[in-house]
Formats: C-alpha cells, structure tokens, sequence
C-alpha cells in the first residue's frame, strides 16, 4: 500500500510582484523518501527560485549542512537532479536563468500559463528527524499568478497503519 501525505508549505495566488524574499520552514518527516515540489503560474511575467536547501536540523541548533537538494543554486547551469512537468500536453516553460539569479550566476525561471509547471526534487529522509526547508523566491509580476510549494511524504506500507502526520513550523524574511 502506499500512503502519500502532502503538506503545504507555501501558497500564494494573484500575488503582486515582490523582490527576492527569504522562505524557512522547519518540518518533521514521516517517512525515508520526500519530494519537495514548487507549482508556478505567472502569466504576464516571470517567478524567479534560487537557493533551495533542506538540511537536518534539531532543537539545540546543531545542524547537518549538507544540502539533501542537488543543484539547489542551479549553478551547474540546467536542472540537474530536478524533475519539470506540466499537467497538460503543452512542454514546460520553466528553466535555467542567469537573468534573475539571488546568488551567483543562475536560478531557475518560470513563466508558465495555466494549468502551470511543476519543479520537484525527491531525496532520503529519516522518519521523525526535523529538517529546514528553505529558498529565495522573486515574483516579477501581478496576476495572474500562483505558487504552491508543497513537501510530500512517501509512505510504504503493507497494512493500513495510523501514521503521524508531518509538522511544519515557518518563517519568511524580505530582502530589498
């Protein structure tokens, strides 16, 4: 059987556009693999994402540094160790950019119409261990538009389990 449970992290809809804002989150994980998705739709312009990290972290601020995120600053320049879809027949629109990056040379850029792109990443967790999620996020223009960004646990099981579900604590800084 398997058991997926998303927990949303961030949604903004008709957003006006914005500079590049700081988005933390701490979330607890359930399960040994998690997928950590971005769903844009920006019509008239562009959402730039830049600097995804998901690292262990515990209470006593004793952090694991590594990023579980490959390519998380997009520096290698294309979307390696990323997955880009769309829901409709049309191809994705999003990529690779050196236009808008927060940091370094690249960041990822998305101009999708409706029904929009989804940019997704899975990686190993550890079932009740925290982890801060984080990224960079610029809206460059008004509405129409969406962001969802959603982290989805995907559970394994041969019976039917009560299974805990995740919990997410959050913060949002803005940078001018």
């Amino acid at each position: 059987m398997n058991n997926n449970f998303t927990t949303l992290l961030l949604s903004l809809v008709n957003a006006s556009s914005f500079n590049y804002t700081y988005y933390r989150y701490i979330y607890r994980a359930i399960s040994n693999i998690t997928t950590l998705t971005f769903a844009f739709r920006q019509d008239p312009s562009f959402w730039c994402l830049d600097d995804i990290s998901v690292i262990q972290y515990n209470t006593s601020n004793i952090r694991n540094t590594s990023n579980l995120i490959g390519n998380g600053d997009f520096e290698k320049g294309a979307l390696v160790n990323y997955s880009l879809c769309t829901p409709s027949d049309r191809n994705p629109t999003g990529s690779v950019y050196s236009g808008c990056a927060h940091a370094g040379n690249y960041s990822y850029y998305d101009g999708s119409y409706a029904p929009g792109d989804y940019l997704s990443q899975t990686f190993a967790t550890i079932p009740q261990q925290q982890y801060q999620i984080s990224f960079w996020l610029q809206n460059m223009g008004s509405a129409p538009n969406f962001i969802n960004v959603t982290v989805i646990a995907n559970v394994m099981s041969s019976q039917s389990t009560t299974t805990q579900q995740p919990r997410i604590s959050s913060e949002k800084t803005f940078w001018k």
